[in-house]
């Protein structure tokens, strides 16, 4: 009994931390092939984020999140911003991803960029919002 302790005990703690340690995973160094496309057919704007990403298991999963559900608009000066359900899509056309993190669109006929790692993380294999 002592010795399935001494095995399972470091097992089980150690869990959370992997857990939290995916949880908090930069899309960029999790991810290949990323690429920006547009989610919505007859629209201009490429507001999807895709890319094949490391799972739990360490094995490659396709993934895709629309940037809509975690990039709005800053009014104030019509700059991308991290907002939950931001819907930028409504603000922005000629979207693009740069240097394969940066999302830079022209929004109310201003240029304005965004880093995705600031606010992209990897769950379980999946692009999520932060």
């Amino acid at each position: 009994m002592y010795l399935i302790n001494l095995i399972i005990v470091p097992f089980v703690a150690a869990l959370p931390a992997i857990t939290m340690r995916q949880a908090n995973n930069i899309f960029s160094d999790s991810c290949t092939n990323i690429e920006l496309v547009n989610a919505y057919p007859g629209k201009v704007l490429n507001d999807n984020l895709k890319g094949s990403c490391l799972g739990p298991q360490g094995k490659k999963l396709e993934s895709s999140l629309d940037l809509n559900q975690c990039v709005g608009i800053d009014y104030s000066n019509n700059t991308l911003t991290w907002m939950p359900l931001g819907k930028f899509r409504n603000y922005c056309d000629t979207c693009s991803l740069k240097e394969g993190n940066v999302l830079a669109c022209t929004c109310n006929k201003q240029a304005s960029t965004l880093k995705l790692d600031d606010g992209v993380v990897i769950r379980d294999g999946s692009l999520s919002c932060k």
